[in-house]
């Protein structure tokens, strides 16, 4: 397996005083990545990613039956707080703004369940419309999303409603250029479907989907992705479904999948994730 960055950790092959430092120096950065969210280099982020990844391993190896979006709300919380430290000056991101709402977008199943429980905390009225949204989606993968301008079930008046639990891959989509993001919503003439984006909040939340991922394949927990509305339209409609799948139960049986379920030691991702894995767990 190709080593996607260098930093390793042999702690079998070292002598007891300096696992303890090793130790230290892990817990250390776990406080410093808590406290202080992510730094836009690239050194340390991949260290801040492999302690934040460390913190949801302890997460998820506790007895809550939220523990799996316990996690992923924790990793959230980093990410906002390195967001707010490293704000972009140029972002054109803006509240209403919603022409990224109408892309195929996908989260893993703590993500899912995350949103979930924020769908259930809303007030009757805006819970019982968004029910419905999902109920009335149509069955759609990644081309079909495209060709018919169909927005998210989530979306209300053109927000999110679940905004504070939004998945990693809809808090990576940023814009610098809105009339870029109009053009290739609207398909004018010149559209490029290059929307310019900010590369910073982009990794932040890039690093935050790693952290968990590796986490959850420490646990032996699936981390692969299905998309949100067919996966919601389920989920929606399962009681003790956080505890059901941490206990092993394929819930998501029927939505579209974004991407291979089976882990590929040898794919570039799968194997940062099971790197990532290994050296948090020590």
């Amino acid at each position: 397996m190709k080593r996607a960055f260098n930093i390793t950790f042999n702690v079998m092959s070292l002598a007891r005083s300096q696992r303890r430092a090793l130790k230290k120096q892990k817990n250390d950065a776990i406080e410093k990545t808590l406290k202080h969210g992510f730094q836009p280099d690239q050194t340390l982020l991949q260290r801040q990613t492999i302690a934040l990844a460390a913190h949801l391993i302890g997460i998820l190896g506790g007895n809550s039956f939220r523990r799996a979006s316990d996690a992923t709300e924790a990793a959230m919380r980093v990410l906002e707080r390195s967001n707010k430290t490293y704000p972009f000056p140029g972002l054109a991101c803006k509240k209403g703004c919603s022409y990224c709402c109408y892309l195929f977008a996908s989260a893993s199943a703590p993500e899912l369940l995350l949103i979930r429980r924020v769908i259930e905390a809303l007030p009757s009225q805006s819970r019982n419309l968004i029910i419905k949204q999902i109920e009335d989606a149509p069955r759609l993968d990644e081309e079909g999303r495209w060709a018919n301008v169909i927005a998210c079930s989530l979306l209300i008046s053109a927000e999110c409603s679940v905004y504070r639990a939004r998945p990693f891959n809809c808090r990576r989509v940023t814009s610098v250029n809105v009339k870029e993001c109009i053009s290739t919503f609207e398909r004018t003439d010149d559209a490029t479907d290059e929307v310019p984006y900010p590369a910073v909040p982009m990794m932040f939340a890039d690093s935050a989907k790693f952290a968990l991922s590796a986490a959850l394949y420490a646990h032996k927990l699936s981390y692969h992705s299905y998309d949100i509305n067919s996966a919601i339209k389920i989920l929606m409609s399962i009681e003790n479904a956080e505890a059901r799948w941490l206990a092993g139960e394929n819930i998501f049986s029927g939505a579209i999948i974004d991407g291979p379920e089976i882990i590929d030691e040898d794919h570039p991702y799968d194997a940062y994730i099971i790197e990532i894995a290994e050296i948090a767990s020590q």
